[in-house]
C-alpha cells in the first residue's frame, strides 16, 4: 500500500515542510517558496492577510494543508484550484477569539447551536466560511462549505470537503499521534476511506478523555460507512508524484 507523501517543496518534491516563520524575513521567504508553485492569482495577497491574522504556527499549517490539498485533489481528480483555496482559508478565522466569533455567528446568523457556540475548536470553521466570503472574496460555494465542514465533516459532504477534512488531519507539521500513519497510508487508495479512519481515530481520542464529539461528526462517520467507495476492496495505488 503507498504512503502518501507529506512533505512538500515548491518544485514538488517530497522533502521540505513549512516551518513557522519566526521574522518578517523568514515570511517573505515561506510566501516566496509558496508562491513558486500556486495556482492561484489571488495567493500573496491571501497569505499577507493570513500572515497578519494568524500565529505562526497555524501559518505554516495552513500552506501545509493546502499544499496537500492540492495532492490529494490530483490523486482523486478534484478541482485542484477550489481544493487550494479551500486549504489556505479553512482555518482563516482560528486565531479570533471566542468572543469574537460568538459575536460574528449571532451577528450573521452562522448557527444558534449551543456547542458549536461554546468552542472555538467547533465554530471557527463556521466563522471561518463567512471571513472568507467576506474579507478574502471567496464566493464559490462549494469551497465555503469545504471551509465549514473541515472540522466536523458533514453527512453528504462533497468530495472537495472530504479532501481538506482529510487534509487538515494529516498534513506534514501534524504531531505524530497513534492512527496518523495508517491515514496517510489509506489516503494514497481512498479519500472516503481514509476520511473514515480518521473521524474514527478522533471519536477514540477524545472517547478516551471522557468527551463526545458533535453529533454531526457520528452522523458523518455513519453516513461515510454507507458509500460504495467503503465497502470496496482496497485497489492498488500508483505514485502520486
Amino acid at each position: 500500500m503507498e504512503v502518501f507523501p507529506i512533505c512538500i517543496s515548491a518544485s514538488g518534491n517530497s522533502t521540505v515542510l513549512f516551518r513557522p516563520p519566526k521574522s518578517d524575513r523568514e515570511y517573505d521567504d515561506l510566501k516566496t517558496l509558496y508562491c513558486a508553485s500556486s495556482r492561484l492569482d489571488t495567493a500573496g495577497p491571501w497569505l499577507d492577510r493570513l500572515y497578519k491574522a494568524l500565529n505562526p504556527k497555524r501559518f505554516a499549517h495552513s500552506l501545509s494543508v493546502a499544499r496537500t490539498s492540492v495532492l490529494l485533489a490530483e490523486k482523486f481528480s478534484l478541482d485542484v484550484i477550489r481544493a487550494e483555496q479551500a486549504g489556505l482559508l479553512h482555518d482563516c478565522a482560528k486565531c479570533l477569539s471566542l468572543p469574537e466569533m460568538q459575536k460574528l455567528a449571532v451577528k450573521h446568523d452562522l448557527t444558534d447551536d449551543p456547542a458549536f457556540l461554546e468552542s472555538s475548536a467547533l465554530l471557527h470553521s463556521m466563522v471561518g466560511a463567512w471571513v472568507a466570503r467576506k474579507k478574502y472574496g471567496m464566493e464559490d460555494p462549494e469551497v465555503l462549505k469545504a471551509i465549514e465542514y473541515h472540522n466536523t465533516g458533514c453527512a453528504g459532504m462533497s468530495p472537495l470537503a472530504m479532501d481538506i477534512c482529510l487534509a487538515d488531519f494529516i498534513e506534514p507539521n501534524r504531531e505524530p499521534f497513534p492512527g496518523l500513519e495508517e491515514v496517510r497510508a489509506l489516503a494514497g487508495v481512498s479519500l472516503e476511506k481514509a476520511l473514515l479512519l480518521s473521524l474514527e481515530d478522533v471519536v477514540a481520542h477524545v472517547s478516551s478523555k471522557g468527551r463526545t464529539l458533535h453529533p454531526r461528526t457520528l452522523g458523518t462517520i455513519d453516513w461515510l460507512k454507507t458509500l460504495p467507495a467503503v465497502q470496496t476492496e482496497p485497489q492498488s495505488s500508483h505514485p502520486i508524484l
